[in-house]
């Protein structure tokens, strides 16, 4: 298997897993709050990474030598990751699947300058900035 097949599957499964996390969020967002729904998420990826630790028998690795840096990363990404759930609460769906990473399944109003990539114009000019603004 060709290392640019392996990313592939990876990108794959990454786009699977955010879409998935966006749907499942705004789902349970009628019911929860977004505190809880990261205090679940937190502890079911805890249970996931200490059994793939386990099973690869890479478990002796985890240790507390930076354990002030793991609290500092620790907080911003549950702070971001908490804005982030609360977000797709708030805003329309359409609109959560444009801040997934590279996952455009919206047509805007104006689709050729907006949605269509630059090899599939047929001829047609895209601005740049469009693009380029389109695609963050």
């Amino acid at each position: 298997m060709s290392d640019t097949f392996k990313a592939a599957l990876w990108m794959s499964g990454a786009i699977f897993s955010f879409t998935s996390m966006a749907v499942a969020g705004r789902a349970v967002s009628l019911e929860l709050d977004t505190f809880e729904i990261m205090m679940y998420r937190s502890f079911v990826g805890v249970i996931i990474v200490l059994c793939v630790a386990r099973a690869t028998g890479t478990h002796t690795q985890i240790n507390r030598d930076r354990l002030g840096l793991h609290f500092i990363r620790n907080i911003s990404h549950f702070a971001g990751q908490n804005l982030w759930f609360y977000s797709i609460t708030v805003i329309p769906l359409a609109q959560v699947s444009k801040s997934l990473p590279k996952v455009q399944f919206v047509v805007t109003d104006d689709p050729l300058s907006k949605a269509t990539p630059p090899h599939r114009t047929k001829g047609r000019r895209v601005r740049l900035n469009s693009w380029f603004f389109f695609n963050l």
